[in-house]
């Protein structure tokens, strides 16, 4: 199974109000996806899963075929099976997104805070799906998060070949957040992991874990934004 996922941080100022930039909707959405968003109890919602969703896809298709494709954001087709709702409580959505000829299944949950899509990729199962695919959303500022130490602190935990794809503090975080969630689903000491990318541009190389300096049976995607960060990985096999 291979994972893909992103967060939206919907109290950023450039979040609001972009339903109705038709500029980017034309350059990023299909018409029927324009259509659902114009429809939307909230646009602007609408318009951030249904971007998420194909961020998502887009990392899950890069790893399926071992180099990133060109991401033009109208060739990731969402379609949601299930309707918008919105209320103070966080929600569940599930739909998929088709690129070419792969259809990669994907689940949106949101608040007033944030959007967030995990995706995945695989003939599985759901109940094997859900025995091997973890993720977890969390704020950069937790207090006492494995993350939340001085970012001195946190470079000193990463090899060199981890921290040549770091470029931000949260960068740094979310691959401190995700190696001791990897540590924790294996039940080995965090040192033995490693989450390294392939030499190439920023942006176009998916991170891998590694284990005692070799591939490990376990996909991850990593993302930030805003206050956020989240991670979500996959075990190729069922952990027991």
């Amino acid at each position: 199974m291979i994972v893909g996922n992103d967060v939206v941080d919907l109290t950023d100022a450039r979040v609001p109000g972009k339903a109705s930039d038709e500029r980017f909707l034309e350059r990023i959405f299909t018409e029927e996806e324009r259509v659902a968003i114009g429809a939307a109890h909230d646009p602007d919602l609408e318009l951030w899963q249904s971007w998420a969703a194909k961020e998502t896809a887009y990392k899950a298709v890069s790893k399926l075929r071992g180099s990133p494709p060109t991401f033009a954001h109208h060739t990731f087709v969402v379609s949601w099976s299930q309707p918008n709702e919105r209320n103070d409580a966080t929600k569940l959505r599930a739909g998929s997104v088709q690129f070419e000829s792969t259809i990669i299944g994907v689940e949106a949950t949101w608040d007033r805070q944030t959007v967030y899509v995990v995706g995945w990729v695989g003939d599985i199962t759901p109940e094997a799906r859900d025995d091997r695919l973890n993720s977890r959303l969390a704020r950069l500022d937790e207090p006492g998060a494995t993350w939340s130490a001085p970012r001195t602190e946190l470079e000193a935990r990463l090899t060199p070949r981890e921290l040549e794809a770091v470029h931000s503090g949260a960068s740094l975080a979310v691959r401190i957040g995700a190696r001791a969630a990897i540590a924790e689903a294996l039940a080995i000491d965090g040192h033995r992991v490693e989450i390294v990318c392939a030499p190439g541009k920023p942006g176009r190389r998916p991170p891998a874990v590694w284990l005692d300096g070799e591939p490990a049976p376990v996909d991850v995607s990593l993302s930030h934004d805003g206050d956020w960060i989240a991670w979500a990985f996959a075990l190729q096999r069922a952990h027991t």
